[in-house]
């Protein structure tokens, strides 16, 4: 099912590095799209990318020959090989070429069509009133890399004011990168360019010729061995432009992973070599996180026929046996779940190479009654970790459960799902999939059809409302028995939630105080590098933001830095947010927080969001006069795991940051005391 790469956007690098996108499509704009089809030169190419409360859409778009002058441009309903009318006006959005921005507050039916490949882009020109050229926006599948190329990298750095772009996508294999490539405004003439092996800052050896025609490079890198992929990962790697100006390289960009890489495994012991009959099975899912240093994993087996006595992750492909690379140990309800750190960057390119298996010994079968080998799948893959705590009434129960739910939306929407359940209290009474947030309780929508601990069932034909709920973390499968018939154990239904760059700057914490008629910003920072500094930015209805300030960042630096600003007589119901700009033009956004204009009555402590959570969430509270406030996480057992917040706090409304860290899945306390005041909720974080 794997898409090649479609051609580079001019824009995408700079739209790819502040997008929070868990869904990237792309469109191929050609003439022969057209209906009926049409004879051009012309071209284009598009990324579009679907933010993680599946609202607003992100795009860029760049064309070049057109026959005839640009007219217009749009977003338009329909299947390949038929028209339909528009739904979106791109044309403002162009600048030259190249359009790119973002459509917000999309309805959840038209974002279902995205994904279900039923919305095409469409180019007008003076030569074609219709369309010259025209391209079906479709879900790309893969790992996704991006490179901003500028002379400022180079080492040394030159003053070259030329600019490059390029994206990559490796297989699911792991074996071949696909790339493409745009520059422009080169000082000298272009005489060559590769890839090459060296982190930020230090020139290397070319491991890859990139050939270019005109501007532009589209290929192919095919046999990448191990160590090259897990310098790949872990950003080692850059692409360099040379010309006859500079013959050592006149632009280069560091190739930067982008967003978090998932994996999931089918425990079987037909998986087994030589393979076996046991009627065991087990279901994992893993997760790699951006800095690549740190993979989490869940797995659940059922019904071994022999005593379990070990579980390991083992380094081998599939069919073959290899060595133990991490023992793992399951917990409460025959469920595996923890962080792996502190492994070698050459097996991090293993585990995206398909080479490491999930290994459950049993007595009966010392060398392992059942496996499954961890791979990169070539579809959208969301997952669940299922237990008691889950469930909206009080269930007292040690069973487990892992899910894994896999779209493929090359005929619309159908789901794939295997989930695996292990110690219930009492005879399995049915299990649904239902439709509602976590805390609440939502109808059924889909029937789930256990015959054993483990099921593996379709889902064809998705609605385009269930497809929109299930991407936005709206559906859970409960797990129905004798003694807990509403539900024994639950779990929510999730995309993996980690932006697609590793912001440069670690905001520790962000809160507003409104003061007659001023608003005092204050914000944190625990860790910077290359931060040039802080916009700040203003709207008074959350949609259109305007730069009041801007304040220096502490350049590269590893310890407490503290900022503010005062935003004088401000308009009532504002919201700000900061704009963090690296030195080199790459920047992210902070959450946003509002201000009433009128200091709150009480204190007050919102519940976090999101919840579940991980790795962080968001805990608003307020404050009504300045007052010592103290904000503590503490886990079950009256434990403490963090302290927030302690100090003393003018009136205002706040936000802070909890972090996890290595902290394990489960329920936490979180309690507010100030000024006499003391109130405690509760948060799940799901690992």
């Amino acid at each position: 099912m794997y898409k090649r790469l479609l051609l580079l956007l001019t824009a995408f690098a700079a739209f790819i590095s502040v997008t929070k996108a868990q869904i990237v499509l792309t469109a191929e704009i050609e003439g022969a799209q057209e209906v009926p089809s049409v004879t051009t030169p012309a071209l284009g190419t598009a990324v579009i990318a679907i933010d993680p409360a599946m609202k607003t859409v992100n795009y860029s778009i760049t064309y070049a020959r057109l026959t005839g002058n640009f007219t217009a441009s749009h977003f338009h309903l329909g299947a390949a090989g038929s028209n339909g009318g528009v739904i979106y006006n791109l044309t403002p959005s162009y600048s030259g070429n190249t359009a790119s921005g973002e459509w917000t507050n999309v309805p959840d039916s038209i974002i279902a069509k995205f994904l279900k490949g039923l919305v095409y882009i469409n180019i007008h020109s003076s030569s074609f009133p219709s369309g010259e050229i025209r391209g079906q926006v479709q879900y790309q599948p893969g790992v996704h890399f991006s490179a901003s190329l500028t002379g400022a990298q180079e080492v040394p750095s030159n003053g070259s004011s030329a600019k490059g772009t390029a994206v990559f996508m490796l297989n699911p294999t792991g074996d071949t990168l696909h790339y493409a490539v745009t520059i422009a405004g080169l000082t000298g003439t272009y005489s060559a360019s590769h890839i090459h092996n060296a982190p930020a800052g230090e020139n290397g050896g070319v491991v890859h010729p990139v050939t270019f025609t005109d501007s532009t490079a589209e290929g192919f890198w095919p046999g990448i061995t191990v160590t090259q992929l897990a310098a790949l990962l872990k950003g080692d790697m850059y692409l360099n432009i040379h010309s006859s100006a500079f013959p050592g390289g006149e632009i280069r960009g560091q190739i930067i992973q982008r967003g978090q890489i998932m994996l999931a495994g089918d425990m079987s012991g037909l998986s087994e070599v030589p393979a076996n009959n046991s009627v065991a099975h087990g279901t994992a899912y893993a997760r790699i996180n951006p800095g690549k240093d740190t993979v989490w994993y869940q797995a659940t087996f059922a019904k071994l026929e022999g005593t379990y006595t070990a579980s390991h992750f083992h380094l081998a492909k599939a069919g073959t046996n290899g060595g133990v690379v991490r023992a793992v140990t399951p917990g409460t309800g025959n469920t595996i779940s923890g962080a792996w750190t502190g492994f070698a960057d050459t097996l991090l390119a293993h585990m995206i190479k398909g080479n490491v298996y999930l290994n459950v010994h049993s007595s009966l079968y010392t060398g392992g009654e059942i496996r499954g080998q961890m791979v990169v799948p070539d579809v959208l893959m969301l997952y669940g970790a299922l237990d008691n705590t889950q469930e909206t009434g009080t269930v007292v129960s040690s069973a487990r459960g892992t899910a894994v739910v896999m779209l493929d939306f090359e005929n619309g929407a159908d789901a794939e799902y295997q989930i695996t359940i292990a110690g219930l209290t009492s005879s399995l009474t049915g299990a649904h999939f239902h439709n509602a947030p976590a805390g609440q309780n939502g109808g059924v929508i889909h029937a789930i059809t256990f015959t054993d601990s483990t099921v593996q069932g379709d889902w064809p034909g998705l609605s385009d409302a269930h497809l929109t709920e299930l991407l936005s973390g709206r559906v859970y499968a409960n797990i129905h028995t004798s003694n807990y018939p509403s539900g024994e154990i639950r779990g929510q239904i999730y995309l993996p939630a980690p932006p697609m760059v590793v912001i440069p700057v670690e905001l520790a914490s962000f809160s507003a105080a409104a003061t007659g008629t001023d608003v005092i910003l204050s914000w944190s920072t625990a860790s910077e590098t290359n931060n040039m500094g802080f916009e700040i930015e203003r709207s008074s209805d959350g949609i259109s933001y305007g730069v009041i300030g801007f304040v220096h960042g502490k350049g590269t630096s590893t310890s407490l830095n503290s900022y503010n600003f005062t935003d004088k007589n401000f308009p009532a119901n504002s919201r700000y947010r900061l704009k963090q700009i690296d030195f080199n033009g790459e920047f992210s956004y902070s959450n946003v927080i509002s201000v009433s204009g009128v200091n709150p009555d009480l204190f007050s402590l919102s519940q976090n969001y999101p919840n579940p959570f991980n790795p962080s969430t968001t805990i608003n509270y307020s404050v009504p006069f300045a007052s010592p406030v103290k904000l503590s996480v503490y886990n079950t057992a009256g434990e403490l795991v963090k302290e927030l917040v302690n100090e003393v706090k003018d009136a205002g409304v706040y936000t802070a940051t909890f972090n996890s860290g290595a902290l394990a899945s489960g329920v936490y306390i979180y309690r507010l005391s100030a000024g006499g005041f003391s109130v405690t909720r509760k948060m799940q974080l799901m690992k």
